[in-house]
């Protein structure tokens, strides 16, 4: 009986497969250049972006950039970054606390912490740690001297991530203030530790936590106090994006640099995108960018929008990208004339899934009224062999699914004869107290067997050959996109 229930309940997992789940994010806009973004043409583009959004598609730094820079990772220097006199000007609130200026001191030391946290690739130079340091101890006391012990806490708790062997000194700043530094310091210890891996694709890049340098890439620290870091690489001159990483109890998270596409987003006030240095780097990793950036947000579909050169002329391109990084529709229109607002809209209505009007020129134009499978692609990028797969290249499944149909429809059939019939044939005289009890398990596994039978005349109708695989789907809309999860046999 044990084995009927393994395989009626084998059956009903087969079946379940393939139901999909709603994903958190929506469909999202990026832009794209080689170089600088072009001096206006925001105008230009705004038919094509004002139509992507009426159709759900959300773009911009408001939009998309802030969401990006909440979930993944920010620039390493934020406008308008630390001032030059920065060191003078933590000395300036030290003096404040002293002298029991405690609100002046606040006034003065909390925007110098806050520029440090948002510019953190300044503390290349790791000389400004240490009037960062003196700026957070003063910060910390003059709160808790204000009355305010919550904000002197978290204060403390920042000061004991980034600097872990730091100390408050009675001499220097009384026995109070050293007191009450240490009930920190156990407080926080007591929440346990955990371990941060950093990983970078060049072993050479250097590695900063919490603007500290640690060493060269990868990166394992233990026994941190959990809580919120800051982390970042530096390879010759070339910084990466900041990394927030939440570090909890008992666990070690990893977090991976991927530096080229850290140097190609852009998440500014202006615009949300890709910038690539050459033609040859745009054309090599702009739909894997744009597919990781969209991975990163849970976004189910992607549209890179941007100008490029078409056939020796420049043009305004679009591309449809799933979520590993293959172009799934692209078309441009020329700039030889300033385009009217049809024609981009038109190219809009295009990359969501309708067909092309006038003036729009297609490069790529797969069918679209089907969902389009795609493997999820996570935090890295998907290789080649992920993206160039043909469909349908191995069909062996048909014959997979059609046996186990088979063992299903007469498993379930064997199932339901036996059903209240006695397992033993009783001796002469006696009467049969014990009876198969296999109806509910019979029907379980002759559905299961009806369901792969249709799945098998399904894959030989239409050839469908994949292996197994976790895939997310994407189905792009008049109203935007569908999309969801699934698990494929």
């Amino acid at each position: 009986m044990q084995a009927f229930r393994l395989l009626a309940i084998t059956v009903l997992s087969v079946m379940a497969v393939g139901v999909p789940t709603a994903t958190a994010g929506g469909p999202i806009v990026l832009e794209s250049y080689t170089g600088a973004k072009p001096d206006g043409i925001d105008r230009l583009m705004s038919p094509l972006l004002d139509e992507l959004a009426n159709r759900g598609y959300l773009g911009g730094y408001e939009a998309v950039g802030r969401t990006f820079e909440a979930r993944q990772s920010r620039a390493s220097n934020l406008e308008p970054g630390l001032p030059a006199d920065y060191a003078a000007q933590v000395d300036l609130g030290h003096r404040a606390w002293i002298a029991g200026r405690f609100a002046d001191a606040i006034k003065i030391l909390s925007p110098l912490v806050i520029a440090a946290q948002a510019s953190a690739g300044t503390f290349t130079n790791q000389a400004l740690r240490e009037p960062l340091q003196k700026a957070m101890i003063a910060l910390a006391l003059s709160h808790q001297r204000q009355g305010d012990l919550s904000a002197a806490a978290k204060v403390f708790d920042e000061l004991l991530r980034s600097f872990p062997d730091s100390a408050v000194s009675p001499a220097s700043y009384g026995p109070e203030a050293a007191r009450s530094f240490e009930r920190a310091r156990t407080q926080a210890e007591t929440a346990g530790h955990g371990g941060l891996q950093v990983r970078a694709g060049n072993d050479a890049a250097a590695i900063f936590i919490n603007e500290r340098l640690e060493a060269v890439a990868p990166v394992v620290k233990q026994n941190l106090i959990p809580g919120q870091y800051r982390v970042f690489g530096q390879l010759g001159k070339q910084l990466s994006r900041i990394h927030h990483v939440t570090v909890k109890p008992s666990e070690t998270t990893l977090v991976t640099i991927n530096a080229g596409f850290d140097l190609a987003v852009q998440t500014t006030t202006r615009w949300t995108g890709l910038r690539f240095a050459t033609a040859a780097e745009r054309e090599q990793s702009e739909g894997q960018y744009a597919a990781l950036f969209a991975n990163g947000i849970d976004a189910p579909a992607v549209v890179i929008v941007g100008v490029d050169q078409v056939a020796g002329h420049p043009a305004i391109i679009g591309a449809l990208v799933d979520l590993t990084g293959r172009e799934l529709r692209r078309a441009s229109v020329t700039l030889d004339a300033d385009p009217p607002g049809d024609r981009l809209r038109s190219l809009a209505a295009f990359l969501t899934g309708d067909k092309a009007g006038p003036g729009v020129d297609v490069e790529i134009s797969n069918d679209l009224t089907a969902p389009v499978t795609a493997r999820a692609a996570g935090p890295s990028a998907p290789g080649p062999a992920d993206q160039s797969r043909p469909p349908g290249a191995w069909r062996g499944w048909r014959f997979i699914t059609g046996g186990a149909a088979l063992v299903g429809l007469g498993v379930g059939g064997y199932l339901l004869k036996i059903d209240g019939s006695c397992p033993t044939t009783p001796p002469p005289g006696t009467r049969c107290f014990d009876f198969y009890n296999t109806t509910g398990a019979g029907w379980l596994t002759l559905g299961g067997g009806v369901a792969l039978a249709g799945l098998t005349a399904y894959l030989v109708l239409h050839g469908d050959g994949h292996p197994p695989a976790r895939a997310a789907f994407v189905a792009p809309t008049a109203g935007g996109a569908m999309a969801g999860f699934a698990a494929r046999f």
